[in-house]
């Protein structure tokens, strides 16, 4: 069977994770560093770039003292400085948001470190005599996401966190991560229990809306940016609780009863109580007051394992969607299109180049 090359990279999700730690573990910065430690870290990106460091934020939350962020756009935000380790992950190198924020934030005095494939990234490393992590071209950005999120965590437990945590998780993330690959795998049908596109049929013609709690609300960013760019879909995402003090009014006895959306509660067995009644209550508030309620869980029994295997589910789905709506999930035009019109009227690189070069 010949795979699009999105589909491929999705099924090589277990072989990313192992090849990222490979990378991320093998990046030496103890010069660069001289036994400092950050009183902060930020994630610096864009689209599946910065997804990696929203994933890589909701795993580091639960038990890392270091504050982490993760910023989206062209400016570092005004608390950037020498304390402060700001990882820029671009795929391409040549994200002209995430290069903004790293020449910007090394301005202010903040340790840099690039990841991406290469790029102008990479040059700009070079250029400033900071790391650069660099991982695998011939990915598109979303579907290298595994190398990319597994790179970035080794190097911070290798370099910065020295906890053994990854290393520890990495295992049952690649055993819950191979039985998915297995069970999800396209020559597996939905009667024989594949569940990724028996969410793909249910959610066909419908609006997907996905809530999780709020500790993996990147993951839910996940699954609507993959059925935007792979199934070529409007997605919606929001996070529990929050969405308790106001989306779920939208859903109230008004007479209005949305006929075409499908709500996808994202789930885990490392749920506290809170988080379990919470969703159990939405699940029976919302249960007859939309077209379709669909409860997915996580695999594994760590924390790292349960976002990535939800991840992964996500992922397949959107690529299961994409074929059932004849769509080709690698088709990224209007993207492309738009970095030409910006890049022709902005100029950024060129202007970047210039101060490199100074």
């Amino acid at each position: 069977m010949d795979l699009n090359p999105v589909f491929k990279a999705i099924l090589e999700s277990v072989d990313q994770y192992k090849m990222g730690a490979d990378i991320g573990f093998k990046i030496d910065a103890s010069s660069y560093l001289d036994g400092w430690r950050p009183s902060g870290i930020v994630f610096a990106g864009m689209g599946g770039s910065a997804i990696v460091g929203g994933l890589a934020s909701d795993w580091l939350r639960e038990w890392c003292r270091i504050p982490v962020y993760t910023i989206r756009g062209y400016n570092p935000p005004n608390f950037i400085d020498k304390n402060i380790l700001v990882l820029v992950l671009s795929y391409s190198g040549d994200t002209e948001e995430a290069l903004s924020i790293a020449y910007r934030s090394f301005k202010l005095g903040a340790r840099i470190v690039g990841l991406s494939s290469g790029g102008l990234l990479e040059e700009l490393c070079y250029n400033l005599g900071v790391p650069h992590i660099k991982v695998p071209r011939g990915y598109q950005p979303r579907a290298a996401l595994g190398v990319m999120l597994s790179s970035t965590l080794a190097f911070l437990e290798a370099n910065i966190l020295d906890s053994g945590r990854f290393k520890d998780e990495l295992q049952d993330t690649l055993k819950a991560l191979e039985m998915l690959r297995s069970r999800l795998a396209p020559s597996v049908t939905v009667e024989e229990g594949n569940i990724a596109k028996h969410i793909a049929y249910r959610v066909l013609y419908k609006l997907p809306i996905i809530y999780g709690w709020e500790s993996i609300s990147s993951v839910a960013f996940r699954w609507r940016t993959q059925f935007n760019e792979n199934s070529k879909v409007y997605a919606v995402d929001a996070s529990i609780p929050e969405l308790h003090h106001n989306e779920i009014v939208a859903y109230q006895d008004n007479g209005f009863r949305p006929s075409n959306i499908a709500v996808i509660l994202l789930r885990s067995i490392l749920e506290s109580e809170e988080a379990r009644i919470r969703m159990e209550v939405t699940k029976n508030l919302l249960h007859d007051r939309v077209s379709d309620l669909i409860e997915v869980w996580g695999s594994g029994s760590s924390r790292l394992a349960c976002i990535a295997s939800l991840v992964y589910v996500g992922d397949m789905t959107s690529l299961y969607l994409a074929e059932l709506r004849g769509v080709d999930p690698g088709d990224i035009a209007i993207i492309g299109r738009l970095k030409e019109e910006v890049d022709a009227r902005l100029k950024f690189k060129e202007k970047l180049r210039m101060l490199m070069s100074r």
